[in-house]
């Protein structure tokens, strides 16, 4: 395989463990994977079941990538260096504006929801103003450390 096709190997199996771990959370713990909510969890047989099924294919998947990948996954416990990790704030910073705030503008929620009220919309936009201020603050403070 290529290094191309071995990355995308391996950052799909770091998917996969990631989603587990979300399941997990709803499906043993309770945990809704967006909200403060709690949810009803699953039995345990029936929790007991998905989980054997879903380690059963994590391990097909992680076998693959030590076979197709060698390296790969020792790699994974090895400590990136802070590049990486401004990388990653980078690309979620990203996210947060652009699924979170973005969607928020009084515009696009009433392309979806409907009309507000002319409160509703002055007061979500100085919202979206302020958390635009607050992430642009963020990215500065990335800015800088990836200098320092």
């Amino acid at each position: 395989m290529t290094d191309g096709q071995q990355a995308h190997l391996f950052a799909s199996l770091v998917a996969f463990h990631e989603l587990v771990r979300q399941m997990e959370r709803v499906g043993r713990q309770g945990k809704s994977p967006v909200a403060g909510q709690e949810l009803t969890p699953l039995q345990t047989d029936t929790w007991q079941g998905i989980e054997e099924l879903l380690d059963a294919a994590r391990d097909r998947l992680e076998d693959a990538v030590r076979r197709m990948a060698p390296g790969r996954l020792e790699s994974r416990d090895a400590q990136e260096g802070l590049g990486a990790t401004l990388f990653w704030l980078a690309i979620l910073l990203r996210q947060l504006n652009e699924e979170v705030i973005d969607d928020l503008d009084p515009a696009r929620v009433e392309r979806k929801f409907g009309a507000m009220t002319e409160d509703e919309r002055v007061e979500l936009a100085e919202l979206v103003r302020e958390l635009r201020r607050c992430t642009h603050q963020v990215q500065q403070l990335l800015e800088a450390a990836r200098r320092a």
